[in-house]
């Protein structure tokens, strides 16, 4: 039988994190896809900005692409 695949548009925050655990734990495979942006972002201050997207997925096993 043929592997589920799935794309998921990836935040690297919680809601999208576990999005993709769960679909994960269904037994599908996953690539999530983020893009980097500064709307709302001060490249002044980097607090403000979003956290890196990889963490995530290098601690919980699935592939990013930017």
């Amino acid at each position: 039988m043929k592997k589920t695949k799935a794309v998921a548009l990836y935040s690297g925050g919680l809601d999208s994190t576990l999005a993709i655990l769960a679909m994960q734990i269904q037994g599908v495979e996953v690539t999530a896809i983020t893009f980097m942006n500064h709307f709302g972002c001060d490249i002044s201050d980097k607090s403000s900005c979003s956290k890196d997207p990889f963490a995530a997925s290098i601690k919980f096993g699935f592939k990013v692409k930017l």
